[in-house]
């Protein structure tokens, strides 16, 4: 494998580790002595798929078929479909006025991550809303994080799981994100970095393993499952996002950098400055890039 460099480990092959194992290794060169490698985590491999888009309206139809396609599979093979929406993907679909007609009756719809207004309304599950019900949605489709619930990520999580099947976590068949940019001024890590879900980099939501969904605040707190003072929403964390059947996420950048090697994002080293490195994700990922974009 050739002689070890200082900060990487030679290419080596296990076999039989769990997915999700995280590897930390150790290696001795003449030139630097005994030093430890970056840790990887062992994942799945991943299927990517390109889907690129000239215009809003093309992206809205995109994603429409995109969106149908999948649902009947999944009701075929599941008798549903459920599905999670992240903050500002439902408004990409307004342009269609209908879609799914067939099926809609059949879907499962929660919010990914949840914004809580002044008053305590949903703001993205309100969002969602808008999109589905001139599709034939209704009520009874809708599973909606509550403000006022006085244990409002756990409520949340409960919900997810008594609607949600899966063999250990709820296993949903797609989770839409949007890629989001996060700096110094709009999340509470000192770091800059790229996250989905309000999974930022040093966030408690991305280092939290122990809930399915956990609180998020201006401040960054939350995690243990409570509504805490200043908590304006809830997030799914990564065990969720883990065990979850498809990702669709959306590369929205306005410059045409921030939509190139969207694969790499998923990339080793693990690392808390790289939310999507920490996720030992199985399922297929399609991205939808506005304004074209390269994998």
């Amino acid at each position: 494998a050739g002689e070890a460099t200082e900060g990487a480990l030679p290419c080596v092959r296990f076999e039989n580790v769990p997915m999700g194992t995280r590897l930390e290794g150790y290696a001795y060169s003449e030139a630097h002595g005994l030093w430890k490698s970056s840790p990887y985590q062992v994942k799945i491999q991943q299927q990517h798929k390109l889907i690129e888009a000239s215009d809003a309206e093309e992206l809205a139809l995109r994603v429409g078929s995109f969106l149908e396609k999948l649902a009947k599979s999944s009701i075929k093979e599941r008798g549903n479909f459920t599905v999670a929406f992240g903050k500002g993907v439902a408004p990409l679909l307004q342009p269609l006025k209908k879609c799914a007609a067939d099926s809609i009756g059949q879907w499962r719809v929660f919010t990914a991550e949840e914004a809580f207004g002044p008053d305590g309304e949903s703001l993205v599950a309100a969002e969602v809303r808008a999109s589905l019900e001139p599709w034939g949605a209704q009520e009874k489709n809708f599973h909606i994080a509550v403000a006022n619930e006085p244990d409002v990520a756990a409520s949340y999580a409960q919900a997810i799981t008594k609607n949600v099947d899966g063999e250990v976590d709820p296993e949903f068949d797609l989770v839409l994100m949007c890629l989001q940019d996060y700096n110094d001024s709009s999340s509470s890590s000192s770091s800059t970095g790229r996250g989905i879900c309000g999974l930022g980099p040093n966030t408690e939501a991305l280092q939290n393993r122990d809930v399915l969904v956990t609180t998020t605040s201006n401040q960054g707190e939350g995690g243990s499952g409570e509504k805490k003072a200043g908590a304006t929403g809830v997030t799914v964390t990564v065990p969720l996002l883990d065990a979850a059947r498809n990702l669709a996420i959306f590369a929205l950048g306005k410059t045409e950098k921030s939509r190139k090697n969207l694969k790499s994002l998923f990339d080793g080293p693990v690392s808390d400055d790289r939310p999507l490195s920490c996720l030992s994700i199985k399922p297929k990922i399609t991205w939808f890039a506005l304004g074209g974009g390269s994998l």
